[in-house]
Order: structure tokens, then sequence, then C-alpha cells
């Protein structure tokens, strides 16, 4: 995993992070197997043996703690992670103890665990009680840290019923995102900290796609029609919700990046289906139930499923666009 900082030049560095887990000297290990010879290190029977015996025991009982080798290494590195998400809060009945590992959305995402959702925003399993995680989205109202990702420019379209869109809530067209326009390699920085699950065309399984996705991709290889995609960004935002930037020319980041609210993250571009180059930015949280339509006309043609997970305004979560430059276009409103 990498993490992207700003130098003092405006450019960016990436920073390795190395995770290696090095498996302790033990009973287990080719290093200290103990070889006895069949001629100078004989063994004599009786109670001579028996000592010898416990003695070799008792060393490499010493070289690890017992019980450490006995599970595979990356049994032990996952019970390491996971022990002390909910360590000190078991023993209290009216604690829910939340597992950090990924769980599925009601879509089949996977989204990661929320320590910062309180009883208002998740309902989870109570240690007496027992019972699958379930959590939901919290209110778009409360969520904080959100900077526009793009500065000096104008919004062209705005998110909502009526606008020009893909998309249908109620048989009425949707716009599920706000289209802000700049000029062509204008920066875009991401609007939250957060991880890059995806920087590329190949996008489709990390915005909220609802249904198969095969008959989609195989229209894509059989007619080689990937370069005609939108390259797209993708952010977990780490709050429950994933961030959206797609249509850009060029993308600054990969996958599994760590960036933070601010950072470059690409340049402003027309890939995909766009009339000119424009920053197209939604949100939504895989814990959504509610879905959007895809246009009937658009489902045939590309094969990509009927729907898509519902999307909020990024308008309740951005600050005032004066704050960055921002301007209404005509028509936006």
């Amino acid at each position: 995993m990498r993490r992207l900082d700003r130098s003092s030049g405006g450019g960016l560095r990436r920073v390795q992070h190395a995770h290696r887990v090095r498996q302790p000297v033990g009973a287990l290990d080719p290093r200290s197997d103990i070889r006895l010879g069949r001629t100078s290190h004989r063994l004599r029977h009786g109670v001579p043996s028996i000592i010898a015996v416990a003695g070799l025991a008792l060393v490499l009982a010493a070289l690890q703690p017992w019980g450490t080798g006995l599970a595979p290494i990356d049994v032990r590195v996952a019970e390491a992670r996971r022990v002390p998400a909910a360590a000190g809060r078991a023993a209290d009945p009216g604690v829910v103890v939340r597992d950090p590992a990924p769980a599925l959305g009601p879509h089949g995402d996977r989204v990661a665990a929320l320590d910062r959702f309180d009883d208002n925003h998740a309902t989870g399993r109570d240690v007496r009680r027992g019972g699958p995680l379930r959590l939901r989205p919290m209110a778009p109202e409360l969520l904080t840290g959100y900077v526009w990702p793009i500065r000096n420019a104008r919004i062209t379209n705005t998110y909502g019923l009526g606008r020009p869109g893909n998309f249908r809530l109620d048989g009425v067209r949707f716009h599920d995102g706000i289209d802000v326009s700049s000029f062509c390699g204008a920066r875009i920085t991401a609007a939250h900290d957060g991880v890059v699950l995806v920087a590329s065309r190949h996008h489709e399984t990390t915005v909220g796609w609802v249904g198969d996705l095969a008959p989609f991709r195989e229209r894509m290889e059989r007619k080689h029609l990937w370069r005609s995609q939108a390259i797209a960004v993708v952010i977990d935002d780490g709050n429950g919700y994933r961030s959206v930037y797609a249509h850009l020319g060029l993308a600054a980041v990969e996958k599994g990046d760590i960036v933070q609210a601010g950072d470059l993250i690409g340049w402003e571009g027309a890939s995909g289906n766009a009339t000119g180059c424009h920053l197209h930015y939604s949100l939504f949280s895989p814990l959504e139930t509610a879905t959007l339509a895809l246009d009937p006309k658009v489902a045939k043609k590309t094969k990509l499923p009927a729907q898509e997970i519902a999307r909020v305004d990024p308008m309740l979560v951005l600050p005032p666009p004066s704050e960055a430059g921002i301007s209404w276009g005509w028509g936006a409103r």
C-alpha cells in the first residue's frame, strides 16, 4: 500500500510501505531442526533417553510460546489483527462488537468495518445474543471532512430529478451526481481522505452496479470497447461512502494508494461518453438499499445491469461553492 505525499515543489512522491511477517524460529522452522546422528549422537534406551527427550522439549518450548508455531502464519496474522478491535469491549455486555473484517453490503459490495458509526447509524451483534452485523449508511448531513475536488470551475449539471442523465427514478430522468467543468487538464483532487479502490477504465465492480456484469464484460471484450470507457477513480472515503470521479483525462493514483483530502488524483478530461472536458462526481454508500434504474435503452445497448445503488447529493457534504471559486453555469439550476 502506498501513501501519496505532496512535496514542497507541488509534486508527488510515493512512499512504499513493505509489510513483512517473519515466522519465528521454533519447532516448526527448519532452522531449529536438531538432527541426531546414528553414530556419535546415538541415545541409549531407558531413563537417559527419556531425560534427553524431555530436555530437548524444554529447550524447544523456551524458543517460542507454546502453540505459536502450531497455526499457519497467515492465521496468526489474522488473529493478531482481529483481537485488538474487540479487546476491552467484550466484557461489557452492552457494547456492540464489530468485526473489523470487510462485510458484504445488501448488493454484494465489500464494505470495510465502520468503527465511527454510532447507535443511530448502525445495528450490530450484541455479544449476549449473537447474530450477524448489519449496518446502514450514515446520514449525509453528518458526513464531515469533504472539500471540492476541483477549483475555479463551473457547475454545468446538478444532481436530481429532471436533470440530463442516463438514470430514472419512478420513470423520471435522473442525474446521479454533479458535473463540474474548468478546462481540459485541470487538477482533480480527492474530496475526502481515503483509499483508492480503482483508477482505470475497468471500474465497473466498484461503482455500485446491482446485477450481473458478465454480459457487459463479454460485449466489451468481443467488440474491443474498453478504450471507450471513462477513466474513473473510485475512493473508499472510510466513512461508509465511496467517491466516484469520472471522465478523467488521466489518473495520477493507483489501486491501494492512500490519499488525503486535496491530494492530486488526476486531471480533467472527456473520456467515455462525454460531450466535453468535465468532472462527474458522485457519492454513494454500498450499504444503501435504494436503487436507481438505468435507462432501458442504455441497458439494452451496453448490457449493463438495469440498476445501480442510489446516490446522494454531493452538495450536501461539500462546502459552499464560493469557497473553492465554483460558480453556476448557465442552465445548471
